[in-house]
């Protein structure tokens, strides 16, 4: 996934850490399958991009067959990309 391999590329960078922690989030329903942890992901998910960006399974899933969401995380690896290579281009 796009996504994932760019949030890879810029963690642990510290002059990112500001973006690291402003998707760590969308990177943790990604890369898990299953049920999220509520205050450790999906809160934060809420929080960060607002209540209703993502959506989830009655049992706490990332679902990850609504268009909104492939739509929403196809919008957040362009911005990450974008943050990526500008960092790596400079």
């Amino acid at each position: 996934m796009m996504f994932i391999a760019f949030f890879q590329s810029i963690y642990g960078i510290s002059e990112l850490d500001d973006v690291v922690n402003h998707f760590e989030s969308l990177r943790n329903a990604l890369s898990h399958i299953g049920k999220l942890y509520k205050k450790e992901t999906i809160d934060p998910l809420k929080n960060i991009f607002g209540e209703t960006y993502f959506d989830f399974t009655s049992n706490d899933t990332f679902d990850r067959n609504s268009k909104k969401n492939i739509d929403n995380v196809k919008i957040e690896a362009l911005k990450i990309k974008a943050i990526a290579m500008k960092y790596f281009s400079s």
